[in-house]
């Protein structure tokens, strides 16, 4: 039952980066910046645990922007999960890409409070991208494995319906203007 809960929130925290942006997009005013790529990959193994692959890029469309997505927090759960993150770059307006240097990527406890211990695995890993302009793009893959079973003795024996290659799209977000092909 934790499992399947904490699956759940496992998902709503992954999103919760990107929670500022809808409610900035709400908002009366331009956030200076539009997200054209945000999409979920679930997979499960054998014995339950799920993976989650969360794809992103976000375009800045004015200084302002520039400088709210050049820093990315996402939290986790160090207890529960272990999370990757590959592929960050910046894309620049010309095309030139630049990677983000390992120096530049943060891991800490998501609390400072010596008297936490109930949350003391919440951490938080801060992505600062380097040299965002206007016009230029954020992108990154972040990969959440689940280090326990969110369906503990469930996938035992399923008579092999569950092949590899299935997978659940959790959400896709396509930028104004473009289609989304099958895959």
């Amino acid at each position: 039952m934790i499992g399947r809960i904490s699956s759940a929130l496992m998902v709503s925290l992954i999103s919760s980066a990107f929670v500022a942006a809808n409610a900035a997009d709400a908002q009366l005013g331009d956030p200076g910046w539009q997200r054209t790529t945000g999409r979920y990959d679930v997979s499960f193994d054998e014995r339950g645990r799920s993976t989650i692959v969360f794809d992103f890029e976000i375009q800045a469309v004015d200084d302002r922007g520039a400088e709210a997505i050049s820093r990315q927090v996402f939290p986790y759960n160090s207890y529960l999960n272990e999370l990757t993150a590959t592929d960050l770059v910046t894309l620049k307006a010309d095309g030139r890409l630049i990677a983000v240097d390992e120096r530049a990527i943060r891991d800490q406890p998501a609390s400072a409070e010596p008297f936490s211990a109930q949350f003391d695995e919440e951490r938080r890993r801060t992505i600062f991208y380097p040299h965002v302009a206007a016009g230029d793009s954020i992108r990154g893959r972040l990969i959440y494995k689940a280090k326990r079973s969110d369906f503990g003795g469930e996938f035992a024996d399923d008579g092999g319906a569950f092949e590899r290659s299935d997978r659940a799209d959790a959400g896709v977000t396509v930028a104004v203007g473009l289609s989304r092909h099958p895959e």
